[in-house]
């Protein structure tokens, strides 16, 4: 069995858990499973405004997935309301990552413009998840043999 060595060994500490911020229920569901393949729980909003509630509710998230195009907040609108939220009230900085299948050149400007992190895009792969949880988690998760 080999193992990369940029995750840790498994040990006692809870999964790690992310907010997925996504209002299609395929997308969700993949996102969802790849993430459990790399030992991570979830958390599930349908749309931007419903993340920014889970995130005022005080839920302890260790990264954000934020779809872009959704109804009531879109992830540009949730973003900028979890930062404004997070500067007013001195919480700690959550990290936000855009997702996205939306290939225009401003779409990356444009969302660290509202304080995003960084932009996963759509499809999404497990390798390419598997990176990004690497850059942006404390502690990144085990992930599968490779």
């Amino acid at each position: 069995m080999t193992t990369d060595s940029s995750w840790p060994a498994p040990g006692p500490a809870a999964p790690a858990r992310v907010l997925l911020v996504e209002d299609n229920a395929d997308h969700q569901r993949l996102i969802e499973l790849l993430l459990a393949r790399l030992g991570v729980s979830v958390i599930k909003a349908n749309n931007g405004q419903e993340g920014f509630e889970i995130i005022l509710a005080g839920e302890a998230v260790a990264l954000i997935l934020m779809d872009l195009h959704m109804p009531r907040f879109d992830g540009y609108e949730a973003a900028l309301q979890i930062r404004q939220w997070e500067s007013k009230n001195a919480q700690a900085r959550h990290t936000i990552i855009a997702l996205t299948a939306d290939a225009h050149e401003d779409v990356h400007p444009r969302c660290l413009a509202v304080g995003m992190d960084d932009v996963l895009g759509k499809p999404v792969s497990l390798e390419r998840l598997k990176a990004l949880l690497a850059r942006w988690l404390p502690a990144a998760p085990p992930g599968p043999p490779s």
